[in-house]
């Protein structure tokens, strides 16, 4: 659940570093696990540093950084995009957690090109 401010609203703009706290914790892993299956995508399509940097669209800094596992260098929508620069779609889907699980969560799936599942 996300913290509230003193009105009980959440603030989405001009909130405060708990807020971002808050969201870092639940967004890093899933940022970790498409940055990792972006690195195996990279690694099966057989790319160089250099050819991954190019495809991706981004510099060899940006790309160290990727393969570093700094994953709080990138947004989400970066992600995204360069699993799409990959010949990937993304596919985002919502749904109502099961009753018995006290929290909702954040889950990261990315299949094989093939439709398999990873």
């Amino acid at each position: 659940m996300f913290p509230d401010d003193k009105n009980g609203f959440f603030k989405i703009n001009g909130g405060n570093s708990a807020d971002s706290d808050f969201l870092e914790q639940q967004e890093r892993p899933a940022k970790q696990q498409l940055a990792h299956r972006i690195l195996e995508i990279i690694r099966e399509k057989g790319l160089s540093e250099k050819g991954a940097a190019w495809m991706l669209r981004i510099d060899m800094t940006n790309l160290a950084a990727l393969m570093g596992g700094r994953v709080n260098e990138f947004s989400l929508e970066h992600l995204f995009y360069f699993l799409n620069a990959l010949g990937y779609d993304v596919k985002i889907e919502a749904k109502l957690k099961p009753h018995d699980r006290k929290d909702a969560e954040i889950d990261v799936f990315v299949g094989q090109q093939g439709g398999g599942q990873v």
